[in-house]
């Protein structure tokens, strides 16, 4: 028969075996949450799964959560896990996956008044072994279990960067009684890694994602360095980077030209819904009614998280329905204090909203859009400028070499006149009385049965539409198949309409210190 000394003896090396049973599995699988650490720097989530595993593994629990805090301070479910007691009434397996349901559908909560937050101002692990009679059970906790109608054990341990909370791991037993310390140690262990995995992640998708932000940046300095004078491939460049930048968002540009908005460049995957925003635009420019305007009267920001809400914009809800997208933020282009177009985003979900480092990347874009345009203006200016010397440099060596000859002034006058222009053709008409002749300069891309008509040719002054205002400094007709003149048969509007296909003209007097002495026209 085994004495009683022997027998204690049996049972303190069974205890000893079964903890170094237990220290070695926790050993284990804080080994094994290292190793998937390592291998997931760039995503928590397979941390959090393994960690929820684990613990369902070494501790008896029925419900495991992990919550995040994120950016708007608002908890959302990291991880979740059950284990059903089928014997067990309210923890059947029918009934714990009616409860995940139903906790999965009460997020994002917020962290204000949560017991997360209670567990942030400690910074400890809580262990209630009885939810709804304990006093110490905070009232946040035991209206839960209220709500579900349970009660349970319940352990919490807060995941604590540094002085800052970002989350909780939780644990519910169906027996009373709470849990150990040496697995409130445990829990704590886990919590520790979860911080580990979190940061490691966060760290690294900030770190690509600012050089995602330098590398687009700097690619559309790259296109603005390679097209002075076209804007064109900057607005695209810049809605290409949106579109990768901000995913899942289409992005796009639009500019205000007089009174109406149009889209000048659109980015991201999906083309049909590109194809049905391009058929919108043009759009009246009414600040009331689109937020697009709204940003550019007032040189701000405008975020809206949902089209269909009371705030949205009028203009909004039928481009959104039409495109697809139900939130947006539009950034303007500011060009000397004024705004001259937008950068916008647009996304499919309702309620998302870009991270203050998103809208500083907007913003960014607004700004390389505005120096595109102001590269492509002054380059533009400073090339049309030249031309211009370039002309009148021409028409002055000509007269000097041509001190008898008007014609070949008259000629080199026109044809510089015609090219800095975009005209097709042009000519000076010199007035002898009631008589206007066609001196010089004819042809370039106008039709030869035209510039046969008009060479040499001497039409009545009054046939010129410029004779009922001498003193205008010019007089532009923007379609000459629309004037009387046209209907009512006048030779030179006929034949200019009919022989020439002119529709625009340019007609400029020429004065010396007598009066007028003639006209320059341009078609």
């Amino acid at each position: 028969m085994v004495s009683r000394d022997t027998q204690a003896l049996q049972d303190e090396n069974a205890r000893l075996r079964r903890d170094l049973q237990q220290a070695l599995a926790r050993q284990a699988a804080t080994a094994e949450v290292l190793q998937v650490i390592s291998n997931s720097f760039a995503d928590a989530q397979p941390v959090l799964d393994k960690i929820l595993e684990s613990c369902q593994q070494l501790i008896d629990a029925q419900l495991l959560v992990i919550l995040l805090v994120g950016e708007d301070r608002q908890l959302r479910p990291g991880a979740l896990r059950f284990i059903a007691i089928d014997d067990h009434p309210g923890w059947r397996h029918a009934d714990m996956a009616a409860l995940t349901d139903r906790m999965r559908s009460a997020f994002p909560m917020a962290l204000e008044g949560s017991a997360t937050a209670l567990m942030f101002a400690g910074g400890s692990t809580l262990n209630y072994p009885d939810v709804l009679h304990g006093a110490d059970v905070p009232k946040s906790v035991r209206a839960v279990a209220q709500q579900a109608g349970l009660n349970y054990s319940q352990m919490m341990a807060p995941l604590m960067q540094g002085q800052r909370g970002i989350g909780s791991i939780i644990l519910q037993r169906a027996a009373l009684g709470g849990f150990t310390p040496s697995e409130q140690a445990l829990l704590k262990t886990f919590a520790d890694q979860a911080v580990i995995a979190i940061e490691n992640a966060r760290l690294f998708n900030e770190t690509q994602a600012s050089l995602e932000r330098q590398t687009a940046t700097a690619d559309i300095l790259k296109v603005i360095a390679g097209a002075q004078t076209d804007v064109q491939p900057v607005f695209d460049a810049i809605t290409r980077s949106g579109a990768r930048l901000f995913e899942p968002c289409m992005s796009a540009i639009l500019m205000r030209e007089g009174d109406m908005i149009h889209l000048r460049s659109i980015g991201g995957p999906a083309s049909a819904n590109q194809e049905a925003l391009s058929r919108l635009y043009p759009m009246p420019f009414d600040p009331a009614k689109s937020a697009v305007a709204e940003s550019m009267a007032s040189c701000q920001v405008v975020e809206v998280m949902d089209i269909e809400a009371g705030g949205a914009r009028e203009a909004s809800k039928p481009v959104g329905r039409a495109v697809g997208f139900c939130s947006y933020a539009v950034a303007p282009l500011i060009r000397e204090g004024v705004a001259i177009g937008v950068v916008c985003t647009m996304s499919t979900q309702s309620g998302y909203k870009l991270s203050e480092k998103q809208l500083s990347l907007l913003k960014t874009f607004a700004d390389q859009a505005v120096i595109a345009i102001q590269n492509a203006r002054l380059f533009n200016e400073t090339q049309e400028a030249l031309e211009r010397q370039t002309a009148t440099t021409e028409v002055l060596q000509v007269i000097n070499a041509s001190p008898g000859d008007l014609d070949p002034v008259f000629d080199a006058i026109m044809r510089n006149a015609t090219q800095l222009c975009d005209a097709s053709g042009g000519g000076l008409w010199m007035v002898d009385g009631d008589m206007a002749q066609a001196r010089g300069g004819r042809g370039g891309n106008m039709p030869q049965e035209y510039s046969d008509y008009l060479l040499d040719k001497a039409v009545p002054l009054n046939y010129l539409l410029n004779t009922g205002a001498p003193d205008d400094p010019f007089f532009h007709i923007t379609d000459l198949k629309a004037l009387p003149a046209y209907e009512q048969g006048n030779p030179f509007v006929v034949a200019s309409v009919d022989l020439g296909g002119v529709r625009t003209s340019l007609q400029v007097p020429v004065r010396d210190l007598a009066g007028l002495i003639g006209y320059a026209d341009m078609a």
